[in-house]
């Protein structure tokens, strides 16, 4: 890991950006997180890291959010028309009889958010039946 490489954390914290690492191996975030203790802090080590990449396309999986919609694994026609598969949004169309399911590759879409599927998982609530 480096400085300017995007992180995707352990314990629901989502993806963050390193600032700073010290010389002892400790990195600074960009943005500060909760502790497991509850406290905030913007200073962890390597063991806090599920995965690390100077490309945040690269830190996305199925079942997180970008830009508020959630991204699935799909299969689509690119404009060679080969095939192709890959992270996708669902882009829904209409007709008189149908539902018509296209596909927008996340790799031409313009990231402004994300929220993972373990963010979304802990601030969602549930309603009992």
């Amino acid at each position: 890991m480096k400085v300017g490489d995007y992180v995707r954390l352990d314990r629901c914290q989502g993806i963050n950006r390193i600032d700073e690492i010290d010389e002892i191996g400790t990195f600074y975030l960009e943005d500060v997180i909760g502790d497991e203790w509850g406290d905030e802090t913007f200073r962890l080590d390597t063991n806090d890291v599920i995965k690390s990449s100077p490309n945040i396309i690269d830190l996305i999986g199925v079942g997180d959010y970008v830009n508020g919609s959630e991204v699935m694994s799909a299969d689509w026609i690119n404009e060679n028309g080969e095939y192709e598969e890959g992270l996708a949004f669902p882009m829904y169309a209409e007709d008189d009889l149908h539902i018509i399911v296209n596909w927008l590759p996340l790799k031409y879409v313009e990231i402004h958010s994300i929220v993972t599927k373990e963010q979304f998982s802990q601030m969602e609530y549930r309603i009992e039946e």
